[in-house]
C-alpha cells in the first residue's frame, strides 16, 4: 500500500500513462488523499524498484462505498496481469480495513484492456453512460461495473 511518500512517484506514473485526466494528479493532492484516508493506493514496483502499475479506491467512507480508479500500468508492463492483482487487493483492504460495502467503477468504454480486467475479476457490468465525462480529447463514454458480492470479501481477506 502506497504512503504520502509515494505521492511524487505515483502522480509522475498517472502523468506519464494519462497525459490528460479528469481530476487533479498532482503530488499534492494525491499525498493529501492518501494521508486523510479519501483513497488507499495499492502499488507495483519493477524489478529494479521502479513504480510500474498502481491503482486506488477512492472511498466514501460514510456511504461505505468506494470507486476503484486511478488505474495505470505503464507501458512496458503491460499484459502481466499487474493491475488484476492490485485490484483485487484493493478490494480485500477496503472491505477488511474501512467496513466498504459497495464498489463500482468507472472505466473508460474504449479501453478494452480495463474493461476485461473487471469482467476477468466477477464484475458485474451494469450499463454504458453515453458520453458523459468530458475529457480534452473530446467526450467519452464510460462503463459502470459493480462488485455484487463486496462483503463476501471480508472472507478471502482472512485467509
Amino acid at each position: 500500500r502506497a504512503g504520502p511518500d509515494d505521492a511524487e512517484a505515483v502522480s509522475a506514473l498517472l502523468r506519464r500513462v494519462f497525459p490528460d485526466y479528469p481530476t487533479p494528479t498532482d503530488p499534492a493532492t494525491v499525498r493529501r488523499q492518501i494521508a486523510r484516508g479519501d483513497n488507499v493506493y495499492r502499488l507495483m514496483l519493477d524489478a529494479d524498484g521502479r513504480l510500474a502499475a498502481a491503482a486506488s479506491a477512492e472511498i466514501d467512507h460514510r456511504r461505505r462505498s468506494a470507486e476503484l480508479t486511478d488505474c495505470a500500468t505503464s507501458p512496458e508492463h503491460r499484459g502481466a496481469g499487474l493491475m488484476a492483482w492490485l485490484l483485487r487487493q484493493l478490494e480485500r483492504d477496503v472491505v477488511r480495513d474501512f467496513g466498504i460495502t459497495d464498489l463500482y467503477t468507472i472505466a473508460r468504454a474504449d479501453e478494452v484492456g480495463m474493461n476485461c480486467v473487471f469482467s476477468k475479476l466477477g464484475w458485474i457490468y451494469t450499463g454504458r453512460l453515453v458520453n458523459n465525462c468530458r475529457m480534452p480529447g473530446g467526450w467519452e463514454s464510460m462503463n459502470l461495473w459493480c462488485r455484487p458480492d463486496a462483503g463476501a470479501l471480508r472472507g478471502d481477506a482472512a485467509r
